[in-house]
């Protein structure tokens, strides 16, 4: 089975109730076609973020946050870089990779 950007969201659309959000993760190269044919689908763009290997490297992928036949305004959001100068993951990389339930541990081990 084989299908393009606009076919998978054409079927994120008919999935999702009016209002309903759905994320995403695409190349950030292609964010134009990204934005582009979510609007054509009535998912409108409510949160972008890009992803950086390193501080001042260029973007490689595009977090994108959108809500079907949800009003035009988008948030962009402060860029996620991954390693430190170190070559060791940033703080909140390391938090996100973690997940939910090791950051309430750690937020319990603390007090």
């Amino acid at each position: 089975m084989t299908g393009d950007l606009n076919d998978f969201l054409r079927a994120g659309a008919f999935l999702l109730r009016d209002k309903g959000q759905m994320a995403l993760v695409y190349p950030a190269v292609r964010s134009a076609d990204l934005i582009f044919a979510l609007r054509q689908a009535r998912i409108e763009p409510k949160r972008l973020r890009m992803v950086h290997s390193f501080q001042g490297a260029e973007a490689s992928l595009l977090l994108v946050e959108g809500v079907k036949s949800g009003r035009a305004g988008v948030k962009i959001l402060p860029p996620l870089v991954i390693y430190g100068e170190d070559k060791k993951f940033t703080d909140e990389a390391a938090a996100i990779i973690a997940g939910p339930r090791h950051e309430s541990q750690v937020a319990k081990s603390k007090r």
